[in-house]
């Protein structure tokens, strides 16, 4: 994920969802869960490199970036936050880990919600 704001937002770990075609919300995965099996997520990050599109060409020049660090890769360690704060002319880049309850995830449309300080923001994506 990629985020820019005209002015300061707080996003917190809590208030990101995404919701799929069948209404289901599903909560942001936890680092504990993600952690818990290290191979399988090591896995899950290779083959995303492949079709991995980098969102940083939507951005333009900015002044700064942070990194979003609601998740860390098990074996790199790290500190995992449940909140950031993101300034204007600043861009936000960071990985987002959904767990799909039925173990796959289903062909439609889906919404993936933000709430922030300022209001809620949902990003529609089709999965075909």
């Amino acid at each position: 994920m990629g985020l820019a704001s005209p002015r300061s937002l707080t996003i917190r770990r809590d208030a990101l969802e995404l919701v799929t075609p069948s209404g289901r919300v599903v909560p942001l995965a936890t680092q504990r869960r993600w952690g818990q099996d290290s191979a399988r997520a090591r896995a899950l990050l290779q083959q995303a490199l492949t079709s991995r599109h980098r969102v940083q060409s939507y951005f333009r020049e900015i002044n700064g970036q942070e990194a979003l660090r609601f998740f860390t890769r098990p074996e790199d360690g790290g500190t995992v936050i449940d909140g950031a704060q993101i300034a204007p002319d600043q861009v936000l880049f960071g990985d987002l880990m959904f767990e799909s309850p039925t173990g796959a995830w289903e062909r439609g449309s889906y919404a993936l919600n933000l709430r922030h300080n300022h209001g809620t923001a949902s990003l529609p994506i089709e999965l075909r």
